[in-house]
């Protein structure tokens, strides 16, 4: 990340470290480390291993990943999967607070904050439309809880967990779960019963994946 208009990133990083908003060095699964490493990145930092089960470094990445997955791996910091990389991995320690505002503001999960960046900037342009109450995507709190609990379940089923054990999840109150803050859900602790026509036909559009941010130098 490099930002003429910021200057240098460890100092700007530094309050967000203090305050709790990053974690400079994040514990990463091996599927996390499989998600930001390229398969080059791969066979050079995880040589040792690949030579144990036999592996050439020119495996391809899905190989590498199912021969590795059969070892039981604990999540750690890039610096120990990786003890000669210039790279750094930084991670937000709010992402269920920032998902909620990030659905808020573009009414899906769909849309990401460069894309709001690009028409801050003038390089991307919408076309310009009335906003009115009845034209926000989401009414009320409950709408937005809802859509966020179904981004959960599908994560859940695209995961491979069985259907019936997903929706057995689903609380039957309003009654906050354990861990929510002053009775608002960090993500979506509370259930308010199935979604609106509206809310239903806005989460047939199929969120894409997150990962940490990755920062190099």
């Amino acid at each position: 990340m490099r930002y003429a208009e910021i200057g240098p990133s460890e100092k700007a990083l530094a309050p967000l470290v203090d305050d709790g908003w990053i974690d400079p060095q994040p514990a990463l699964t091996l599927t996390g480390l499989f998600a930001l490493l390229t398969r080059a990145e791969l066979a050079t930092a995880l040589r040792s291993q690949l030579d144990a089960l036999g592996l050439r470094p020119s495996a391809a990445k899905g190989q590498m990943f199912e021969a590795l997955s059969a070892a039981d791996f604990d999540p750690q910091p890039l610096a120990q999967w990786w003890p000669d990389s210039t790279e750094r991995v930084l991670a937000l320690t709010s992402m269920p607070l920032f998902e909620r505002i990030r659905l808020m503001f573009f009414g899906n999960l769909r849309q990401d904050w460069s894309e709001f960046v690009l028409a801050e900037l003038g390089h991307q342009r919408y076309e310009t439309v009335p906003l009115a109450p009845e034209s926000r995507a989401f009414q009320t709190r409950s709408e937005v809880d809802s859509y966020l609990h179904l981004h959960r379940c599908r994560e859940r089923l695209d995961a491979g967990e069985p259907a019936a054990g997903v929706w057995a999840d689903v609380p039957s109150s309003r009654t906050p779960t354990p861990g929510s803050k002053h009775g608002a859900p960090g993500c979506c602790s509370r259930w308010d019963g199935p979604p609106s026509a509206a809310a239903s036909r806005r989460w047939r559009s199929r969120p894409g994946p997150k990962a940490p941010i990755r920062k190099r130098g």
